[in-house]
């Protein structure tokens, strides 16, 4: 029985595509939270994102029950979902693209 082997460089471009793959940060609706709650969690938790972008994002919801707050590699992604979790205690989820 003979050995396949996958050469470096593929295990390389493999790794790269794995560690820069976007995944969607998303925030879930809920009853507790507000327009404001969610506006402030997501202008004080992702960078260059405005108030504005926040309330924009509250709106979509609010109006189709969940949205897309940013899409990033995963390590960022994780840290902002635990952040929108544990710190305004949103319903957040990150989904691969």
């Amino acid at each position: 029985m003979s050995v396949t082997t996958v050469p470096e460089q593929e295990l390389l471009e493999q790794l790269r595509a794995k560690l820069t793959r976007p995944y969607h940060v998303i925030i879930h609706d809920d009853p507790i939270h507000t327009y404001h709650d969610v506006a402030e969690a997501v202008h004080r938790t992702i960078p260059g994102k405005s108030y504005k972008d926040g309330w924009d994002i509250a709106t979509l919801v609010d109006t189709t029950g969940q949205a897309i707050a940013t899409t990033c590699p995963k390590e960022p992604a994780e840290h902002y979902r635990e952040r929108f979790e544990r710190a305004y205690g949103l319903t957040s989820t990150i989904e691969a693209v």
